[in-house]
C-alpha cells in the first residue's frame, strides 16, 4: 500500500514468541543473527515449499538457495539483519522498504533466517488467533513528492 516513490523515514518488524524461551535459546547467553534476503520469485504462500515457490515453478536449488546469474531465486542481499531479542523480537526494516519502493525493485518477500541457535517454531505467523500475536511491519513513510 506504500506508493513508489515514497520517502521511507522508519520501518520495523515486530515477532513475538508465544511462551517461554528455553535457556538454550537465551539470547543473552546464546547470541545469533537473523538475516532477511530478499526473495526474487513471485512464491505463493499456500503452495511454496523447499522445492517449489507456486504451483510447478520450481526453485532453481533446493529451498531457493541460487544466488547466481541473472536471474537468481533470491538476490545476493541482506535486506535486514540483526540479533534476537527473546519474546519481544524488533527489527529494523528500513532498508528493506526502501529497496521495495524504490520503484527499480519488485516486493516478493524475504526469506528469514539465522543460525541453529534460533528458531521460529516458537513464533506465531499470520494465523495466530490473537491478531496482538502476529508478526506486524510497521511503517512511517512520506508520499512521493507531488502527492
Amino acid at each position: 500500500g506504500i506508493p513508489k516513490g515514497s520517502k521511507i523515514l522508519l520501518a520495523q518488524m515486530v515477532l513475538i514468541r508465544t511462551g517461554r524461551v528455553g535457556k538454550e535459546r537465551d539470547s543473552a547467553k546464546v547470541p545469533n543473527m537473523w538475516v532477511a534476503e530478499a526473495c526474487n520469485r513471485a512464491w505463493d504462500e499456500y503452495e511454496v515449499n523447499a522445492y517449489q515457490y507456486a504451483k510447478d515453478k520450481f526453485w532453481k536449488a533446493l529451498a531457493g538457495a541460487d544466488w547466481g546469474g541473472d536471474d537468481p531465486d533470491f538476490w545476493p542481499l541482506y535486506l535486514a539483519y540483526g540479533p534476537s531479542q527473546g519474546t519481544v523480537n524488533v527489527w529494523d526494516f528500513t532498508a528493506a522498504v526502501k529497496w521495495w519502493t524504490d520503484g527499480k525493485h519488485e516486493n516478493h518477500g524475504f526469506f528469514w533466517h539465522s543460525d541453529h541457535n534460533d528458531y521460529w517454531d516458537l513464533s506465531p505467523m499470520r494465523e495466530a488467533e490473537n491478531i496482538k500475536d502476529r508478526p506486524a511491519m510497521m511503517v512511517i513513510w512520506a508520499p512521493p513528492a507531488g502527492n
